[in-house]
């Protein structure tokens, strides 16, 4: 099991991002662990080998929860809903929502995906027409956008982020992508007692979970529904702006993919005009809805694309419930795991010598983990993150100006943004 060493104040995303280029340059990439060190000697595992993560997110997923640090730093921010409920719990919590995230409901939600990828690429179109030459930072336009479409999906409200700003778009910007001082007092954080503080009631509600969950034998209650809808609207966000903004980049480094996409897009997608939307209200009929559905399902190389970008830039950790053993490795309650996607990826044993390239035609699972806790809103984020990627390709060129580096706090957010120099797609 491979072993290094890092340290400094950061949180556990940016361990992972080391132990990711760590583990690329081990001799043995089917070695079930690579565990590494950080601050104060607290042992990380990070899951390398597929029967290793089989073990982590199916056979024995109930023995591992949420570390807890990670539940006190985000759980404050996102909700104590089914992104941090452990096992019974899980189960009833997940079986409770399960109706609303179904695939027949979501892809209704198609025509507020389209119209907010239009609002953003006129945004774009109008700066780049006052500067050819300006670079664009993409990383808060994206947030503001995908705020607003979960605005929208999850409870009907216009918070209008993109198009004039918001305390609550500004109030998320400013925990997402900390100061130094904001990191600091983040990883402070965690060490301070909160046995003192009150939960704060909220009346705020949920307005489909409401119409399903709010009667019965088994009803939730209000703190229930408001950490649910937090949930959706920070994980729901966050996550999707900066995988389309790090989509963004990588068709910026890959001229010859971004062009093999844009040309997919152009010999599939018919639904160029985007509806107006009122809450959810639609200029689209369920004829318009299905067969823009059936058009982005019919695209390989962008689903095979979007696969991948999600897994080369994702993480979650997780820590062991009890003593347990992995793979002939024993792992003591207490110790975190974390699990990478990406490194399947590049796992050069299962994809051979091109491992590095992305956009596989056969795309292992693992984007939005896999097993009982697979995340609930995969479908919402799937069909989110196609309907924005075809509209900025469409319409516009993209070129990297700049390698990543990201930052040391809660998401991986690239340090400073992502800058790209923007180009209007002719004809």
């Amino acid at each position: 099991m491979d072993i290094f060493r890092c340290g400094g104040l950061s949180a556990v995303e940016a361990y992972a991002v080391q132990a990711f280029g760590a583990s690329r340059s081990i001799k043995n990439p089917d070695a079930p662990f690579l565990r590494f060190l950080g601050p104060l000697n607290i042992e990380f595992l990070v899951a390398l080998s597929t029967k290793a993560h089989k073990e982590v997110l199916q056979s024995q997923c109930y023995s591992f929860v949420k570390p807890a640090f990670w539940t006190r730093l985000v759980g404050e921010i996102a909700g104590l809903g089914l992104l941090f409920a452990e096992g019974e719990e899980h189960k009833k919590q997940r079986r409770l929502l399960a109706s609303p995230f179904q695939f027949s409901n979501i892809k209704n939600l198609l025509p507020i995906f389209n119209a907010k990828g239009s609002e953003l690429t006129s945004m774009f179109a109008k700066q780049i027409a006052e500067d050819s030459q300006k670079l664009i930072k993409e990383s808060a336009p994206m947030s503001n956008i995908a705020l607003d479409i979960v605005g929208l999906a999850a409870v009907d409200y216009h918070l209008n982020s993109l198009s004039s700003g918001s305390v609550f778009s500004e109030s998320y910007a400013k925990v997402f992508e900390q100061s130094p001082t904001g990191q600091a007092i983040t990883a402070i954080n965690k060490f301070i007692p909160s046995d003192g503080f009150e939960k704060a009631k909220n009346r705020e509600l949920f307005t489909l979970m409401i119409e399903k969950k709010s009667f019965g034998l088994d009803p939730w209650t209000e703190d229930e529904i408001l950490n649910h809808l937090l949930n959706f609207m920070s994980a729901g966000h966050e996550t999707t702006a900066i995988s389309v903004a790090l989509a963004l980049h990588t068709l910026g480094s890959y001229p010859h993919m971004q062009k093999r996409l844009r040309d997919e897009i152009k010999a599939h997608i018919t639904y160029y005009t985007s509806p107006e939307i009122s809450g959810k209200g639609s200029a689209m009929s369920q004829v318009d809805i299905g067969t823009a559905n059936n058009e982005i399902g019919s695209m390989k190389f962008l689903d095979n694309f979007v696969k991948e970008s999600l897994r080369v830039h994702s993480h979650v950790p997780c820590q062991a419930a009890k003593d347990l053993w992995i793979e002939s490795v024993q792992i003591l309650k207490g110790t975190t795991v974390i699990i990478m996607p990406q490194l399947a990826a590049y796992n050069k044993t299962i994809w051979g010598p091109t491992a590095d390239e992305g956009a596989k035609s056969s795309c292992v699972s693992g984007v939005y983990i896999t097993g009982p806790r697979i995340c609930i809103d995969k479908s919402f984020a799937t069909l989110e993150f196609k309907a924005l990627l075809i509209e900025m390709v469409r319409n516009f060129e993209f070129e990297t100006t700049a390698p990543l580096r990201f930052q040391k706090g809660i998401t991986m957010r690239p340090v400073g943004g992502i800058k790209l120099r923007v180009r209007k797609v002719e004809g």
